[in-house]
């Protein structure tokens, strides 16, 4: 991914949102992940897949990929492979949306199934999780709001090459009215690195990845949405979070996610003349 030739950007509004990770440690008491495999005769139990591949599944650091056939040293069972991975939360836990980043689930597997259940032993599935053909970040709502303390996720007959940057629950805040100042991503340039720490994620780490400035600035904001959604943006945007958005500019037009670093102390809601508020986040950010 490269950097190059910042622009201004119109931001299509009523379709852009902001997704916040929800693999926090307040939340959960734990993560673990198992290869099941079929050799023909129905899925079996396999071995457990090692703790630093369950911290590059959900890791927010861009540089961890969680990778199937990549196992430090562990061996798979013969016969097809179907990596499985069970949150545990601290409570009943209402998942609304998954984040799948930097991964090639369409091209390199059958696709995912999600569950969940009341006590990690009886699983229900969580019915229409769509994953696109997009090897970008992809957004998935579920098809009806489930409450549950345990979810699993389970990646279908993965191929050799098999990846996913970051799988996550994630929680959607809509944005009414933006304006923001971004790089477009080319493929012919170099790029420039910066390094930055977050805290309160599930897996604590540093970063050594490419980032641009990015400031999102929400305007004109109503005191009925500042009420309803001041809260989750203010304590989402302290740590790493998914700026999805579409792209209407100087020939150009596309439908975009951005894995954004919160910079410096955030300046919080403002109010104007017209009795109307604004959010600004300061953000370092790229694309996967």
């Amino acid at each position: 991914m490269i950097y190059q030739s910042k622009l201004r950007a119109k931001f299509m509004s009523s379709n852009s949102a902001l997704f916040f990770n929800m693999l926090t440690l307040d939340r959960l008491d734990f993560i673990t992940g198992r290869n099941y495999y079929d050799s023909g005769s129905g899925l079996t139990q396999g071995t457990a897949i090692a703790s630093s591949q369950v911290r590059s599944l959900v890791n927010w650091a861009l540089g961890d990929i969680y990778q199937t056939f990549d196992t430090s040293g562990s061996v798979l069972s013969s016969g097809d492979q179907y990596p499985e991975f069970v949150f545990q939360f601290k409570e009943d836990f209402a998942a609304t949306h998954f984040a799948f980043g930097n991964h090639n689930i369409s091209s390199q597997s059958d696709g995912c199934e999600i569950y969940s259940s009341f006590n990690g032993v009886l699983w229900e599935k969580v019915p229409q999780i769509s994953v696109t053909s997009d090897e970008d970040t992809i957004i998935s709502p579920t098809a009806q709001l489930t409450t549950d303390k345990y979810w699993k996720i389970v990646f279908k007959n993965v191929q050799p090459e098999f990846k996913i940057g970051l799988f996550s629950f994630v929680k959607k805040v809509e944005i009414p009215h933006l304006s923001a100042s971004l790089t477009t991503i080319f493929e012919d340039a170099s790029e420039s690195s910066t390094k930055a720490a977050y805290g309160n994620n599930y897996h604590l780490s540093q970063y050594v990845q490419s980032f641009d400035n990015l400031n999102i600035k929400l305007d004109n904001l109503t005191r009925p949405y500042i009420d309803a959604n001041a809260k989750d943006i203010l304590k989402g945007i302290k740590d790493p979070f998914i700026f999805d958005y579409d792209t209407e500019g100087v020939d150009i037009y596309e439908k975009k996610a951005a894995y954004c670093l919160p910079v410096g102390k955030q300046q919080g809601v403002k109010i104007n003349s017209n009795h109307l508020y604004s959010i600004q986040i300061k953000t370092q950010a790229r694309s996967w």
